[in-house]
């Protein structure tokens, strides 16, 4: 799954925690993997920046 996908797929799982409706085994699952999702994110937009730092550096 790409950044961008993992990005809308966070969104929609805002939305959906979002409704007061949610069973709460179902709300926990959401969080779960939007928490994943999040970790992931942050993986690779840190992935991406180090890169970029190299660059600028010269070391790429």
């Amino acid at each position: 799954m790409s950044f961008e996908e993992k990005m809308e797929r966070l969104e929609k799982i805002v939305a959906q925690l979002e409704e007061e409706s949610l069973p709460l085994e179902t709300t926990m699952e959401y969080y779960e993997e939007g928490v994943r999702l999040l970790k992931e994110c942050n993986a690779q937009l840190a992935a991406a920046e180090e890169k970029m730092q190299g660059v600028r550096d010269g070391r790429e």
